[in-house]
């Protein structure tokens, strides 16, 4: 809408006249997007609630309804625990939305884990399987991720965690499978085109990890992942990120591997990585960390600690899958982090930019 600005004035129509030149020069385009007016009706705890994506326990309709009424998260992944058949996913995530759309009008981002692969969360035979080391074309892999993608709309997923951007050489790696096969421009043009299939399947890709594992060895679930990679390297393998970013790609997943040359701490709570993705690769979508249980590896720090760290460093989605945790457990971190940010852990600026990428991606209406 169209709005007057009366620049401090008492204004009474009585006394004004339209003609005068101070009124004309105060009409400015006070329109806001359904995004910014939705973000302007939440509370903050409302607001904080967004900026978690977090799993559910089992596929019992009413438990998580009852975990959205109390705590409106922004997103929700779903595990193979969560999948009986198609009926009964499709049944599980109609209920979710419709809580959530009754409790703060805003629908939640539903999300999984389907490379293909070894990473195949959805078991159900017509979901397509095809690993990324098996997709050796820009057309194939442009035609995998549209069908998957329909599959997966289909269900009422929403984003799916793919696809795999790392550049990895080293058979050895834990991640070698789970890749794209070949140089870095070839791996470019498959995830390019992965993103794009996706994306004309009308569901979200959000591709990982960023900035990539590189020679990292170990798997970071179980122990501290370290890339001893020089700047130079790893800069160089943030080809297939970039060009993602070129094709729009809407969200971005952080990793925890430690890149040596860069930070001492995991990317995913590096404010350097962060600010890498932000200001070199021009990254205006959302940024989402991998799963935070991975912490178990830093035995010093709590998921609750790490998810605000994450946060602070640039992070604006959290993910905690329920892979090890319970849902009690996830509501006392969400219970935490609240209360620092309600102490000003985030100014108030930080915050409503995190929610309002989040609220963006979600195409409200």
């Amino acid at each position: 809408m169209v709005g007057v600005i009366y620049l401090g004035f008492s204004y009474q129509q009585s006394n004004y006249s339209f003609k005068s030149s101070w009124y004309t020069a105060s009409i400015i385009n006070t329109a806001v997007s359904p995004e910014t007016q939705i973000l302007n009706s939440l509370t903050l705890e409302q607001k904080v609630g967004q900026l978690f994506m977090v799993g559910i326990d089992s596929q019992d309709t009413n438990q998580a309804k009852q975990f959205i009424q109390h705590y409106p998260v922004g997103g929700i992944i779903l595990l193979t625990k969560n999948f009986q058949g198609e009926n009964q996913t499709q049944s599980l995530i109609t209920e979710l939305q419709s809580a959530s759309k009754t409790t703060v009008a805003i629908p939640l981002l539903i999300s999984v884990d389907q490379e293909g692969g070894t990473v195949s969360r959805i078991p159900f035979s017509n979901i397509d399987q095809t690993s990324q080391a098996e997709i050796i074309s820009p057309a194939q892999a442009y035609t995998i991720a549209k069908q998957r993608g329909e599959e997966l709309k289909n269900l009422g997923i929403t984003i799916n965690f793919a696809p795999v951007l790392d550049v990895i050489k080293n058979q050895q790696s834990f991640l070698y499978p789970r890749t794209f096969q070949g140089e870095v421009q070839k791996i470019s043009s498959l995830g390019v085109m992965s993103v794009q299939g996706y994306h004309d399947a009308g569901i979200l890709s959000c591709v990982k990890h960023f900035p990539g594992h590189g020679d990292a060895l170990t798997d970071p679930h179980t122990t501290t992942s370290i890339n001893m990679q020089t700047t130079q390297e790893i800069q160089n393998n943030l080809q297939p990120f970039t060009e993602a970013i070129s094709a729009q790609v809407p969200c971005i997943m952080v990793g925890h591997v430690i890149d040596t040359a860069i930070t001492n701490a995991p990317a995913s709570q590096s404010p350097e990585i962060m600010n890498l993705l932000r200001s070199q690769e021009k990254f205006n979508g959302v940024i989402i960390t991998d799963d935070l249980e991975m912490v178990a590896a830093h035995p010093n720090q709590t998921i609750a600690q790490a998810s605000l760290a994450a946060l602070q460093a640039g992070a604006d989605m959290v993910l905690i899958s329920g892979y090890t945790t319970t849902q009690q457990e996830r509501e006392q971190i969400i219970q935490e982090v609240t209360k620092k940010i309600e102490t000003w852990a985030l100014t108030q600026t930080q915050l409503d930019g995190k929610v309002l990428r989040i609220l963006e991606i979600k195409h409200l209406e």
